[in-house]
């Protein structure tokens, strides 16, 4: 019975497609490589030798049902050949023996149907997340815009999008994130709008997203629907007022449910907004209120506004710094912060970003600070930040 092994190579779809086109030209036809037993061990002794391997491949160890780390994945040859598959052995490899297994048309189905075949610790190779990723990276990347309130904050129109996609993908600043191994479904794009890293998002997938500068959102991650593209991933966030508002999170991993986060460059895209002149600010019901999916309504103080033009469009709009919670309960501070003169109200001082074409300013030409504002828009979460807080309660 030959058992062959597989790395791990072939737990990322672009790595696969990388060896099975280094197969294609080398041999003429794309293919997938297996290894003898032997081979595996040799190249585990070679490694360790080197300082590669921390785990060191013991010539007793039975790695069918105690793989090597590298080598998790191993099929029978017969179980291959009696899918219909070809076991082709290339003696010249320069590490021993490798085994090619060719594959045919549509390649990305037939290497599946081979990986399928394979165990990986024991259990059947899942090849769900193959199939994801696959269906992702062959999406065209765009513009699209679940809400037209996403594009039109920052000065673009799905119209002018559609016209200009050549011009913008040559100016926009590609964006990885860390450990994403260049796996197109972590790809993000932006293009920036304003001086002051105000900027549109877009990725592979259904959605674009706009990002702004420095703002607090902070409470407790109670849900999320994590989506393939990126930008069209949800999270449901308790805030420290109780409310529960639920928004587009940019790269929220499943192991943030259930922790207490702070959300940076949390933005709320508006049609319109409202400012109004008051003197009596201090006895304003601050809120953030859910009002639809991923649209809030908020009242809250101003505290900046910019006006900005988009360089691309001409069209203006405006970047409102809102702040809809401060806490004014002492109980939330150490006795070292309150001894040390620590302000209360900017330590638990919570603001969005809203951004909005059209500024109706009721009572006053200039918006200025502690102006109140109230909006209703699409919330985008932004970047997140684990946090301990003794004192939050939520």
């Amino acid at each position: 019975m030959t058992h062959l092994f597989f790395s791990t190579a072939y737990d990322n779809l672009m790595e696969m497609e990388r060896i099975w086109l280094e197969a294609d030209e080398k041999y003429g036809q794309p293919a997938l490589f297996f290894f003898l037993e032997e081979t595996v061990r040799d190249i585990a002794k070679t490694a360790h030798a080197l300082g590669n391997d921390v785990e060191w491949c013991d010539p007793a160890r039975d790695l069918v049902n105690d793989p090597h780390p590298s080598f998790p994945y191993v099929v029978e040859e017969s179980v291959l050949t009696d899918a219909g598959f070809t076991v082709m052995r290339d003696e010249g490899w320069r590490y021993g023996t490798r085994c090619r297994v060719p594959l045919e048309e549509p390649l990305v189905d037939t290497a599946l149907r081979v990986i399928s075949l394979c165990k990986k610790f024991n259990e059947p190779v899942d090849v769900s997340h193959y199939k994801l990723a696959h269906s992702v990276m062959f999406r065209p990347i765009n513009f699209n815009a679940k809400d037209e309130r996403l594009v039109n904050c920052v000065g673009f129109s799905p119209e002018w999008l559609a016209d200009n996609v050549d011009n913008i993908r040559a100016e926009s600043q590609r964006h990885k994130w860390a450990n994403d191994d260049d796996d197109p479904t972590y790809n993000q794009y932006s293009v920036n709008v304003a001086p002051s890293n105000v900027s549109l998002i877009y990725s592979r997938g259904e959605n674009v997203l706009p990002k702004g500068m420095a703002s607090t959102c902070s409470g407790r991650v109670v849900s999320a629907s994590i989506n393939a593209d990126d930008l069209s991933s949800t999270a449901k966030l308790r805030l420290i007022s109780g409310d529960v508002i639920e928004g587009y999170a940019r790269s929220l991993p499943l192991d943030a449910v259930g922790a207490d986060v702070v959300m940076t460059y949390t933005v709320v895209a508006a049609s319109e907004a409202h400012v109004f002149r008051t003197e009596s600010y201090e006895d304003i019901e601050l809120s953030i209120k859910q009002s639809g999916p991923c649209e809030v309504s908020i009242t809250g103080l101003l505290s900046d506004a910019i006006y900005y033009a988009n360089p691309w469009t001409g069209r203006p709009f405006w970047v409102l710094n809102v702040v809809f919670h401060k806490n004014r309960d002492p109980g939330f501070l150490t006795d070292n912060e309150l001894t040390t003169g620590i302000d209360k109200y900017y330590l638990m001082e919570q603001s969005v970003q809203v951004f909005t074409p059209s500024l109706h300013r009721l009572g006053a030409m200039i918006p200025r600070g502690n102006d109140l504002c109230t909006v209703t828009g699409v919330l985008c979460l932004g970047e997140y930040t684990k946090y301990a807080n003794k004192h939050l309660s939520i």
